[in-house]
């Protein structure tokens, strides 16, 4: 049940390397699609009133054990690489952007929301977020609104044991949009930026996902860098997405696709891999207001969107969706998801399309063989709204698409 693509959509970009091993990868799929809509969406905004939007931070800590050693200096390193990863991520499609605007006091230092918790460390665990978030909300005297805001919350919940494995039991999850958004990560006294390259240094740790990994500090830091890289595309309403085929050279991995969140800048110490934003994360994050800075909508009827006439078609190319829709006001670009439906989300393939067109739009998807798809369609507004559909459908042995009807849409 593999899904097969077109000649054209397996090959893949240019990838070079610097003297530190660094990828300098040039996306050759969709860069114009980018520009045009960042050319749009720049003209669309100038006439729109400027806001400061910016992501809040918070560390929070349990109640018999303070933050962990050195936190405030390894993490505003962090963040800042953090930052510096999407501003690179943006440049790679030609497009400037100052990476993540995180609150920040005059003098440009970080502003961290320190809550210690009432529990104990003990009685945290990877399912206590909502218990977390309220503690956050109250004890910060409500300058966190979660209805509001968009919050990196940073918990130091991670226990050294005797034996030297670093044990977290903390929340890694969360919800993002274009209006607010939470999402959830994890501190550890051997998180820091300036560590990506260290593989002489090795270390133990178990999560939900692993047991008594033995690793580099190096490695670890890829992982756990690169979760709150991948957390914070999530923070700011991105799916999971594996990527399309052109999107990736053979050193590139999608951030926010199956382990992703586990390759960031793995360039500095091994030779495989790396973690890169796709052509449709990057059309998506154009214009979420954080980046744009622009005011955060908060009710998509006005919209008035209906989608119509939609169907599968085929080509030379393979499988074309189709479709018509109004709206009050014309989506500037439509993202597609597609998957087999027994895959994990985690390997969405992504297509992307700048519209060009004031009331429909095709996007090819290529050859599918006989199986079971689901599809996921994000249209993107200039005012920062997202509208969201989906569609599951089937594929014969002649290689023709037909939607199913809702009451067979098990997924």
């Amino acid at each position: 049940m593999n899904i097969k693509y077109t000649a054209a959509i397996i090959l893949t970009s240019l990838s070079i390397f610097n003297l530190n091993g660094q990828a300098i990868y040039k996306p050759a799929f969709n860069s114009e699609t980018i520009v045009s809509a960042d050319k749009y969406l720049k003209a669309y905004h100038s006439k729109r009133e400027h806001v400061d939007n910016i992501v809040k931070v918070v560390y929070f800590h349990a109640a018999d054990q303070k933050p962990l050693n050195n936190w405030q200096e390894r993490l505003t390193v962090t963040l800042e690489d953090v930052s510096k990863f999407y501003k690179e991520e943006f440049a790679k499609f030609g497009i400037q952007s100052e990476g993540i605007p995180f609150e920040k006091q005059h003098d440009g230092q970080f502003v961290f929301h320190v809550i210690q918790g009432s529990l104990l460390s003990k009685e945290y665990n990877i399912r206590s977020g909502n218990k977390i978030q309220n503690e956050i909300y109250n004890k910060s005297n409500h300058q966190i609104d979660f209805l509001k805001d968009h919050v990196l919350i940073i918990n130091g919940l991670c226990d050294k044991r005797e034996d030297g494995c670093y044990f977290f039991h903390a929340p890694y999850y969360g919800t993002g949009n274009s209006v607010y958004g939470v999402r959830y990560v994890a501190d550890c006294e051997l998180l820091d930026s300036r560590l990506l390259s260290d593989t002489t240094q090795r270390m133990t740790f178990t999560e939900m996902f692993v047991t008594g990994k033995k690793c580099t500090v190096a490695e670890f830091n890829s992982w756990y860098i690169g979760g709150i890289a991948h957390e914070m595309g999530h923070l700011f309403g991105l799916p999971h997405d594996f990527g399309n085929p052109l999107d990736l050279g053979l050193s590139t991995l999608s951030l926010m696709g199956q382990y992703g969140s586990r390759r960031y800048r793995e360039y500095l110490w091994n030779s495989q891999k790396s973690s890169v934003f796709t052509s449709a994360g990057i059309l998506q994050l154009l214009n979420h207001p954080v980046f744009a800075q622009t005011k955060k909508l908060q009710n998509t009827d006005l919209l008035d969107f209906k989608l119509y006439d939609f169907k599968f078609l085929r080509n030379s190319k393979g499988i074309v969706v189709k479709m018509n829709y109004k709206a009050k006001m014309p989506p500037y670009g439509v993202v597609a998801l597609l998957r087999p439906t027994v895959w994990s989300e985690y390997f969405n393939r992504s297509f992307s399309t700048f519209c060009t067109e004031k009331d429909s739009l095709s996007i090819g998807i290529g050859f599918l063989t006989n199986t079971k798809y689901f599809l996921q369609l994000k249209f993107l507004f200039p005012d920062g709204s997202v509208v969201n559909s989906s569609k599951v459908f089937t594929v014969d042995n002649k290689g023709d698409a037909k939607e199913l009807p809702s009451n067979k849409r098990h997924v």
